[in-house]
């Protein structure tokens, strides 16, 4: 009987982490896929938690900014980049967290010297930031 119980046991055992396993690796290649989508975009785009914690950045926001992934990671927005406590995009994405509710403006880049159109969309545990410097004159 015991031998039995535990046959039946070891198989639901190994079914169940058969199917995390599987799960994991689906999860694991379409994270990679939406990563590579989005370091593919030329704009400015990233994410933050609901406190502002960064989680993730692409290329385009890293070399425009002056970030690397790995100066970002654990930092908040807020406190470690004081530029946006207080101006237009950094209490649009107050706001966003706190509405859930998608933000659009343009607003000047007093850094780079250039204007630029945000996009700020609320996500599942934060807000994602796109950022379209625009070129002058040019139309949306």
């Amino acid at each position: 009987f015991a031998l039995v119980f535990f046959s039946i046991w070891y198989n639901i055992y190994l079914k169940k982490n058969g199917k995390w396993f599987y799960v994991a690796a689906r999860t694991n290649i379409f994270d990679s896929r939406v990563e590579k989508i989005l370091n593919g975009i030329s704009d400015p785009f990233f994410a933050l938690d609901n406190q502002g914690l960064f989680t993730f950045i692409n290329d385009a926001a890293k070399s425009k900014l002056g970030f690397n992934k790995s100066c970002l990671n654990g930092k908040n927005i807020f406190t470690d980049f004081a530029i946006y406590k207080d101006n237009k995009i950094g209490t649009g994405i107050q706001e966003v967290i706190k509405s859930r509710q998608v933000q659009n403006f343009e607003t000047f880049d007093d850094f780079l010297f250039q204007w630029q159109a945000v996009a700020l969309y609320p996500i599942e545990d934060g807000v994602a930031v796109y950022i379209k410097y625009k070129v002058h004159g040019e139309s949306e």
